[in-house]
């Protein structure tokens, strides 16, 4: 009898060790950074994985650890929609799986969560706002709540970003976002926003801006950003700067361009920022490269950020680092080259202290969701280096005439597009090629 007592004992014991709660699942902790950044795969997920055309985008990826170790990608897939694709090698290789919604059904910028039931809940752009999807398996999603998040709440006319969005270990789910770039403009300053939630469906806003022009901490424009959780409750969230002046004055910045992340206590403050220097993270990485980022735990624990990058005639695509607990990299701060205002006719970042004009034509254009037309991803602003100034010497008084410099007039091609570029030593804009 004593022994049946026991064993009866015993098995309860293990079934609350090993059966976990049905109450909520909160999002995976992941270590606070600063981070340092390796490359594990350059252009992981790819146009011709799914069927895209070349120079069309792949982007907006969301990432989830399955069950089985198995990493499972959703992204964006041009005149496609939301497509799904698995990892068995923690993010170096993917191979396509199916369609979310079972063609293009105008859902843009996926976001996936896992439910503590098994389920998985989908976030998409949509024309006003944000979509609530809901799955069983992960594979084959269905609308649960549209515009669960208004873009009209924010003041955003032209939608919100697909947003991070983790739960805390309290129950309460939190969602960050931005406002959505819209095609042939910018590059305009965009603002973090927040929201919470009991259930991930029915949404608050969170009064005030988390980064960005209003906010008390972080004025840096902020897009797509995606979250972490931590151990207390902290949260980072990660996003792209698109070089645009804060304050919407139509100047453009060229130094600490790019990704950067930002920490909270309380997930409505953020500061403690960092910047990835992501072009000498590796040489096949430029500074507008991962974009639109989302982050995980692989099976293994170890913390994989994917991020979206873009190239002339290729496409878009997206590419997997590796994170780890580090010095990190600082942005620059107070005294980041300005340029003079931008007028329509010329290239985006040319060097500090000279003049810009914004091209006509951005190199990619981005699209604002709506049923028939899917979200395309924004092509970021190549940075340039700053030029360094070299010291001379004060000329003597018997030194009345200087000597002329000499421009070049070279004619630099991109499709139908032709710009003439003069200059001591002319170079053609990003995109375009020498005639």
């Amino acid at each position: 009898m004593r022994l049946k007592q026991f064993l009866t004992v015993l098995i309860l014991v293990v079934a609350q060790i090993f059966v976990p709660s049905p109450s909520f699942g909160a999002s995976p902790e992941i270590p606070k950074g600063a981070f340092d950044a390796t490359l594990l795969s350059f252009r992981a997920l790819t146009p011709d994985m799914f069927g895209v055309s070349a120079g069309l985008p792949v982007a907006d990826v969301s990432v989830v650890l399955l069950a089985n170790g198995k990493l499972r990608a959703y992204v964006f897939a041009q005149n496609k929609g939301i497509e799904t694709a698995e990892s068995a090698d923690n993010g170096k290789s993917f191979t396509r799986v199916g369609n979310a919604f079972g063609g293009d059904k105008g859902n843009g910028q996926p976001r996936v969560v896992g439910l503590s039931d098994g389920r998985y809940r989908l976030y998409t752009t949509s024309s006003g706002g944000i979509n609530c999807s809901i799955s069983s398996d992960g594979l084959t999603f269905t609308l649960e709540k549209a515009n669960c998040l208004l873009a009209s709440d924010y003041s955003e006319a032209s939608g919100l970003t697909g947003p991070g969005v983790v739960q805390l270990s309290t129950g309460k789910w939190k969602a960050y976002f931005s406002g959505l770039p819209k095609a042939g403009t910018g590059p305009d300053p965009w603002k973090m926003y927040s929201a919470s939630s009991d259930d991930g469906v029915d949404w608050t806003r969170d009064p005030g801006v988390r980064i960005g022009v209003g906010s008390p901490s972080n004025k840096r424009s902020a897009e797509h950003p995606t979250a972490i959780r931590h151990s207390d409750n902290s949260i980072t969230v990660f996003y792209f700067d698109n070089g645009a002046d804060p304050e919407g004055t139509g100047k453009i910045y060229n130094n600490g361009n790019g990704l950067h992340y930002s920490h909270s206590r309380d997930g409505l403050i953020f500061s403690e920022e960092k910047w990835f220097d992501t072009a000498k993270i590796d040489s096949r990485l430029s500074g507008t490269e991962m974009n639109d980022p989302d982050v995980l735990l692989d099976k293994d624990g170890n913390i994989l950020l994917f991020g979206g990058g873009f190239a002339h005639g290729f496409g878009g695509y997206v590419n997997v680092m590796v994170l780890k607990p580090g010095q990190g990299t600082t942005p620059y701060a107070g005294d980041r080259c300005l340029n003079s205002k931008i007028v329509p006719g010329g290239p985006i970042n040319p060097p500090c202290g000279s003049t810009v004009m914004q091209p006509t034509q951005p190199t990619q254009p981005m699209q604002s969701p709506t049923p028939t037309q899917p979200t395309q991803p924004v092509q970021s602003p190549t940075p340039l280096p700053q030029p360094t100034q070299t010291p001379t010497a004060s000329p003597s008084p018997s030194e009345t005439i200087k000597p002329v410099v000499k421009k070049i007039t070279i004619t630099c091609v991109k499709g139908n597009a032709v710009k003439k570029v003069s200059d001591v030593n002319p170079k053609c804009p990003t995109g375009y090629k020498r005639k």
